[in-house]
């Protein structure tokens, strides 16, 4: 297996997840976190697409979901972001499920303030 090159991350900003293989997901996943703070815009590309993206890999396991949640959150302050998150109802209660239920995520989250 190669290497996941520095890149990678940010290629998932401007294509379909379902296109990258399943092993570049919890690095890529990883590095966009710091993108969610210095650069939030990339995330409004392709009509949200990143959004939705990252709202389905909150279904994932523990890590790649600790990071989504990490990047939304960090992302929400952005009003078209958040009414996108707050109007999506199957998302909300798989929040709530991942928060409430066996493996807490959310209590393990370290978002950076926006400034």
């Amino acid at each position: 297996m190669a290497t996941p090159r520095y890149d990678r991350p940010v290629r998932l900003l401007y294509g379909r997840m379902s296109n990258t293989p399943h092993s570049y997901i919890p690095v890529a996943v990883e590095h966009l976190v710091g993108y969610s703070t210095a650069q939030p815009s990339l995330f409004k590309r392709n009509q949200l697409e990143p959004v939705k993206d990252l709202k389905v890999l909150v279904k994932d396991y523990t890590p790649i979901a600790h990071n989504a949640i990490t990047i939304l959150i960090n992302i929400s302050n952005d009003k078209e972001v958040l009414e996108n998150l707050a109007s999506d109802k199957a998302f909300l209660e798989t929040l709530v499920q991942r928060i409430t239920v066996r493996h807490p995520i959310i209590s393990l989250a370290k978002t950076q303030p926006a400034i």
